[in-house]
């Protein structure tokens, strides 16, 4: 690679982004990835972000309201903004928590211009860190770099979280920010597709997907001690809910779905593992209905992570209608990783519902039915030679195209190509 400076110097790689570990939900995983991935192979890597706080948003014990810290640890700089973490995350107010930690480290991002990156690299969400970013880039004369995770101004639009009134100036602002970026990188074709509809450049665009943590996550040959430790019953299935439980996540189906299967006998126990701004309605919901059949467990750390994957007969992927084209959910890798099919909520045409039919990993269901969601539940519980075989394919289709250092290699194979 020819680097944008034109010297043989250790390359420089900084990296804008709201969420990152600890976190272990959303996007946070996947960015500690990468930067570690460019750490290993001798770049120099400085990562600006905010205290965790996602997905349970509130500030951890010990952060600090107002100040900066440099943490650091597997050959990556961290250096923390303060940020304001709204209680309860309506649109606007998510809105205010991006623009405090992109004014918190705007004066960061830009002193690093001096240090000259190579690629300055925002991951989106948040797109508010985007001016901030390009400016350190020009002044850097290095190139910059835009990775979207999901396309957080139309999700919000799309559920009503933020009022239509602005929806013009938004999308305006959205389409301008996307065009200035040298390269921009996404997680699907279709994705890539919505940039490329917003005016940015096919020459400019790379597929970049979501990776699976092969070494750690893997299908055991033995059932998961959670299932002792949870006391389900002998001859009752699991299907696992792990991640987020927010608004584009349609949680409360979830609920929905199992008390339908409840009230038909079914022996299926709802198992879901994660935090969020829906925390509440979920549990509202279960005490409501009096559901036996749906448990609760907190968040697992990563030495814990395959032990409760493997505690799935199923895997349940729920989103709200009218997004799927816009985000993937980031635990999905993972899910196929440990060898179990998943159960999806998907329009027909949409990333997530062409990978599961496409490649039989399990089954998709129209999104914000929960009749056919609890349906399609007890369906896969009566086919076992059907559901062991998709469990199969998801294990192979990691395997085959959900390498970490594949997928990052391809990456940055095609931006060396771009600067020739």
């Amino acid at each position: 690679m020819t680097l944008p400076h034109g010297g043989k110097h250790r390359p420089h790689l900084l990296v804008c982004c709201v969420n990152y570990a600890p976190e272990i939900l959303g996007t946070a995983p996947y960015t500690r990835d990468l930067a570690q991935w460019f750490a290993d192979r001798g770049w120099d890597v400085r990562v600006v972000t905010t205290y965790p706080y996602y997905p349970e948003w509130r500030r951890r014990p010990g952060d600090p309201r107002f100040g900066y810290r440099r943490d650091g640890g597997d050959g990556v700089t961290v250096l923390r903004c303060p940020s304001w973490v709204p209680a309860l995350p309506t649109g606007l107010k998510r809105l205010a928590h991006y623009a405090s930690f992109a004014a918190s480290s705007l004066p960061i991002v830009i002193g690093h211009a001096a240090w000259r990156p190579d690629f300055t690299l925002v991951v989106a969400p948040t797109l508010a860190s985007a001016p901030g970013a390009l400016l350190a880039a020009r002044l850097a004369r290095g190139r910059s770099w835009l990775h979207m995770q999901d396309y957080e101004v139309d999700v919000a639009l799309r559920l009503g979280l933020l009022p239509p009134a602005g929806r013009s100036a938004l999308k305006w602002l959205e389409s301008r920010l996307l065009r200035s970026f040298d390269v921009v990188t996404s997680i699907t074709e279709p994705m890539l597709g919505v940039a490329r509809g917003l005016g940015v450049p096919a020459e400019r665009l790379i597929l970049l997907p979501n990776w699976a943590n092969l070494a750690v996550v893997r299908p055991l040959d033995r059932p998961s001690r959670f299932r002792a430790s949870l006391g389900i019953p002998d001859g009752w299935r699991v299907v696992l809910y792990t991640g987020n439980l927010g608004r584009k996540q349609g949680i409360a189906l979830i609920a929905d779905a199992a008390r339908r299967s409840q009230d038909r006998g079914s022996p299926v126990m709802y198992v879901v593992s994660g935090d969020g701004a829906d925390r509440e309605a979920l549990g509202s919901a279960a005490t409501a209905h009096a559901l036996t059949n749906l448990l609760r467990v907190p968040l697992q750390p990563d030495e814990s992570f395959n032990e409760l994957l493997n505690l799935a007969d199923a895997h349940l992927v729920v989103q709200e209608a009218g997004v799927a084209d816009l985000v993937m959910p980031s635990k999905l890798t993972n899910m196929l990783a440990s060898g179990r099919p998943v159960i999806a909520t998907a329009a027909a045409g949409t990333a997530l519902a062409e990978l599961v039919r496409g490649h039989d990993v399990g089954t998709v269901v129209d999104p914000g039915d929960p009749a056919a969601l609890a349906a399609a539940i007890a369906e896969m519980f009566t086919d076992d030679d059907t559901r062991l075989r998709q469990g199969a394919n998801a294990r192979a289709f990691a395997e085959a195209f959900l390498d970490r250092d594949t997928l990052l290699e391809a990456a940055l194979a095609r931006m060396r190509e771009q600067r020739c």
